[in-house]
């Protein structure tokens, strides 16, 4: 039978050396035998342990003659989901989160034309993710498209906390819009509108203020592009919730 309390030691114990870097990602973990002796835990008690570190993403079983506990890759897609799941929890509506990103992505915008390196790390990539988001063949692609300009955003922002927590908002609000693209493509009643040029033209001016180091100007534009597509879709599935599910796992 398995302690809890000493399962929770366990477990906390491999967390903070998988965090610190004593693992890596890929790495296989010593064998049950081996941590047992380590740890002076029963079976019952490991078992659980992993329990744990499954369900926070950190490591993986596999099965057979090649399997054992394996190091997981901590991705913003499991952020993402984490934070999906508990916003699904609270029955949190997809408007709630773009209401957010409404505040919080502007502010990865101004980061961005902050930084010395902007020329080189972030005008670039924002100019090719919008050059491919001009050349969308479809509705579904544009979606893509503009979820990718988006993240790069946040990704490029300078500041890991800011870029992870953005991107992982980002990821849920665009991946439901694409959601409900699909659902709306599937019925042959997707609204048609300018919406799309407007999008683009809103981007190259965003890339210009960037570009130039306008802090302010950078902020004001993209929160006024924000404000513009969260109208949009409010309008169109005002009661659409957080659904998790739709964020893969991965790693």
């Amino acid at each position: 039978m398995s302690n809890p309390g000493v399962a929770q030691h366990v477990a906390g114990e491999l967390r903070r050396q998988i965090l610190a870097g004593r693992y890596h990602a890929g790495d296989r973990l010593p064998s049950r035998e081996q941590l047992q002796y380590e740890f002076h835990v029963s079976p019952p008690s490991l078992r659980e342990a992993f329990r744990i570190l499954e369900g926070d993403g950190l490591v993986t079983v596999r099965r057979g003659k090649s399997g054992g506990s394996f190091v997981r890759s901590l991705s913003d897609g499991h952020a993402a989901r984490t934070l999906g799941m508990v916003l699904q929890s609270r029955k949190v509506g997809i408007g709630d989160i773009g209401q957010a990103l409404l505040e919080l992505e502007p502010l990865c915008a101004a980061l961005c034309a902050d930084r010395d390196d902007r020329a080189e790390v972030v005008v670039p990539h924002l100019v090719e993710a919008n050059r491919a988001l001009r050349n969308s063949a479809d509705r579904r692609e544009f979606s893509e498209t503009s979820r990718s300009f988006h993240e790069l955003i946040a990704e490029l922002c300078g500041n890991q906390t800011f870029a992870l927590f953005a991107g992982a908002l980002e990821s849920l609000y665009s991946t439901h819009v694409a959601h409900w693209t699909e659902q709306v493509m599937a019925r042959e009643a997707l609204p048609r509108d300018d919406f799309g040029s407007r999008c683009i033209d809103d981007h190259e001016a965003l890339i210009e203020l960037i570009a130039s180091g306008d802090r302010e100007g950078a902020y004001r534009r993209l929160h006024a592009h924000n404000l513009e597509s969260y109208d949009y879709m409010k309008g169109i599935e005002p009661t659409m919730l957080v659904d998790a599910e739709l964020i893969l796992p991965d790693g």
